[in-house]
């Protein structure tokens, strides 16, 4: 079956500790890809499904001490589960969980078995979706209300 998932999505941050993505001590995940390109993204880093690589200037002036970045990485849902167990005590006693966020979480064909595993370990989940995606097939798969 995890050779199915291998490829769960690509992520460009893990955020440990958060506090403003729902309510109690949280794990952010922040995928990478988004169905739209909007000019005041707060995350535009988050928009191309794939790795990219960037220019980091050093100084803020173009030299060869500037550094070429990729942002992004691909994840399988055990690796993503295997991390974000590791503050599953912080979760439990906060009243917190993990938040998929991106870029647009709902990209991901399998970001129901990834609920369904943290869910299955305790683990409360949020989505923040721009919710183009979804239709009422997601919603009920979620138990939301369109």
């Amino acid at each position: 079956m995890e050779s199915a998932l291998k490829n769960f999505g690509t992520i460009f941050d893990i955020k440990k500790y958060a506090l403003h993505d729902g309510p109690g001590i949280r794990t952010t995940i922040f995928f990478k890809g988004c169905p739209l390109i909007c000019t005041w993204c707060h995350n535009p880093e988050s928009q191309l499904i794939t790795p990219e690589k960037v220019l980091k200037p050093s100084y803020r002036i173009i030299s060869p001490l500037n550094k070429v970045e990729t942002i992004g990485y691909t994840v399988s849902v055990s690796e993503m589960i295997n991390e974000i167990n590791k503050d599953r005590l912080f979760y439990e006693e906060s009243g917190g969980g993990v938040t998929f966020s991106g870029g647009e979480p709902l990209l991901r064909n399998d970001i129901y078995e990834a609920i369904k595993r943290a869910n299955d370990k305790g683990m409360l989940c949020t989505i923040a979706s721009n919710g183009t995606l979804i239709t009422p097939r997601v919603a009920e798969s979620l138990r939301l209300r369109t």
